[in-house]
């Protein structure tokens, strides 16, 4: 299969976000069938390749997957049905909303440094510092002075991550506006769903152009060498978690980990188990 990375990754210089069909499928030729089938093969592949990057936590590396989309982009999806196949023990999960009180004492990066991964971890962080040079941009929360200072501030503390052993796969997941719409109205005629609808989701909507603008300028300014940014079109759900699925796999793979050599004696462990009681 064709490297994912490569087809999604975002190319240096302007970025055109009506170039992005988010409806498309980079990399990949087949269909939803094929997708689900390659997701269950790869599934596996995922869960050993993570038990080596956890079993060799002495090393010092870890993983962080950073996923940043508008509501409906399927964020979710990827940690249920992506993320989902590796095991627990070595995954660090964090959402992060609104602020708490106690975090707006601090600067921005504060709650981010805290939900950071252990060595030998993954950690996934469902939306993330960059809500602070989006929304905070497009609702108007602090000056332009301030947000505008960020992605700079972003750039330095990311690289700072990378030097120390961390191995950032940012992934922007782009929905369509009509296709948001047709997820929100399923989530209204389902009542298992209601939970997850937030009338604000309308009001959001009607800021999609400020969005975009934001969007815009933030991969502009933060996809470096270090951490550069992924597209993902989300419009087709089976797409996107295959496509995220694989960037995990060839990141892991990336880091080239074996099994740690055992740091005892085998053959007299073997024989004190064999004459234990």
């Amino acid at each position: 299969m064709s490297s994912f990375a490569a087809a999604l990754r975002l190319p240096a210089g302007p970025v055109d976000l009506t170039a992005i069909d988010p409806a498309g499928h980079p990399a990949y030729d087949g269909g939803k069938a094929d997708a689900e089938k390659a997701l269950a093969a790869l599934g596996p592949e995922l869960a050993d390749l993570q038990e080596r990057l956890y079993a060799n936590h002495e090393s010092g590396r870890r993983i962080l997957l950073v996923l940043q989309g508008m509501d409906t982009s399927g964020k979710g999806g990827i940690v249920k049905h992506v993320v989902g196949a590796a095991n627990p023990q070595g995954i660090r999960y964090r959402a992060f909303g609104v602020p708490t009180d106690e975090e707006r004492q601090h600067n921005y990066l504060w709650r981010i440094r805290r939900a950071l991964p252990p060595a030998g971890n993954i950690g996934v962080f469902d939306r993330s510092h960059y809500e602070d040079v989006l929304i905070v941009r497009v609702h108007d929360l602090v000056p332009p002075q301030v947000w505008s200072k960020r992605y700079d501030e972003i750039n330095r503390f990311e690289k700072t991550l990378v030097d120390a052993g961390t191995t950032i796969i940012k992934v922007a997941m782009f929905v369509s506006l009509d296709e948001q719409k047709k997820r929100l109205a399923a989530r209204l005629d389902r009542p298992h769903k209601y939970w997850k609808y937030n009338p604000t989701d309308v009001d959001e909507r009607q800021m999609w152009p400020k969005y975009q603008e934001a969007y815009q300028v933030m991969l502009e300014k933060t996809s470096t060498v270090w951490a550069p940014w992924h597209v993902v079109p989300c419009d087709r759900k089976w797409y996107s978690r295959l496509a995220i699925l694989e960037l995990l796999i060839e990141a892991l793979e990336g880091l080239n980990l074996s099994w740690p050599p055992a740091d005892f004696d085998i053959k007299l462990e073997k024989k004190r188990l064999a004459e234990s009681a």
